[in-house]
């Protein structure tokens, strides 16, 4: 496994084209002249290739002032590291963020991120496991086919219906789910990450409660171990991976075929 670096995976040249751009969130405390700490959101990204390897590419704290034009010009300083293409982002519902991802990658589109839905469950309801409320959200996202969502968004509905502030901070959330559909279960998992995103955002929250830093920089320098393997694994069977190209090809193939 090579190891590198906060410095040199800030600096090095991007993927051409990513499949899938994931947001990871947490929140990190910053050192502060004004006062003893300061808390502030940290937006993470990484990339999943055409070849199913998944990469750190950037991250930003979240902006004084939340505007578009300092999410665009972050996706620029993207860009501008050899990045053209972006095919799918599983973004957090943040409307400044996903306005400018569309005008920096027009023909992109973009998917809700399943772990914000967790969060709003989780801080409303008490589950036996830690993992039930994964099994649960799972069942949405990830169900076989549209019949089989169906059936999962009944169980949903009727369990949350009397809650009726759940119903209107998630109902929607999981209503729209439905539109996804339209891809088979093996591209939607890739989508998605389900146990990806969930094992890494994990690790960041742990770090987060360790020790205050100087920076963002000086943040995911201490991620680092847990990056650097996270890049040297095979996430996907080639036959797999090449399973879910083939089945994207036909609606994509403009997006995907000239970084084949």
């Amino acid at each position: 496994m090579i190891i590198r670096t906060e410095e040199v995976l800030r600096k090095r040249v991007l993927e051409k084209s990513y499949l899938v751009l994931y947001c990871m969130e947490t929140n990190i405390y910053l050192e502060s002249r004004y006062t003893s700490e300061e808390r502030k959101r940290l937006f993470i990204f990484f990339g999943c290739t055409l070849e199913g390897k998944k990469k750190y590419v950037s991250c930003i704290l979240e902006p004084e002032k939340n505007k578009t034009s300092c999410w665009y010009d972050f996706f620029q300083e993207i860009k501008s590291r050899g990045n053209e293409k972006i095919i799918f982002g599983l973004l957090p519902r943040l409307r400044e963020l996903r306005e400018a991802i569309k005008i920096a990658y027009s023909d992109i589109e973009i998917f809700d991120s399943c772990d914000g839905m967790i969060k709003k469950l989780r801080k409303y309801n008490s589950y036996k496991t830690k993992d039930e409320i994964y099994r649960e959200i799972k069942k949405l996202y990830l169900a076989e086919d549209e019949v089989e969502y169906e059936i999962n968004y009944k169980d949903f509905i009727s369990k949350y219906s009397k809650h009726a502030f759940i119903m209107d901070i998630a109902g929607e959330e999981v209503k729209e789910l439905r539109k996804n559909y339209k891809y088979p279960r093996s591209v939607r998992r890739i989508i998605y990450a389900f146990y990806y995103i969930i094992e890494m955002e994990k690790r960041f929250d742990e770090l987060c409660n360790n020790r205050m830093y100087s920076s963002k920089e000086t943040f995911i320098e201490d991620c680092m171990t847990f990056i650097n393997r996270s890049e040297a694994q095979v996430h996907y069977k080639r036959d797999e991976w090449a399973e879910v190209i083939s089945e994207l090809y036909d609606q994509k193939r403009d997006m995907i075929k000239p970084y084949l």
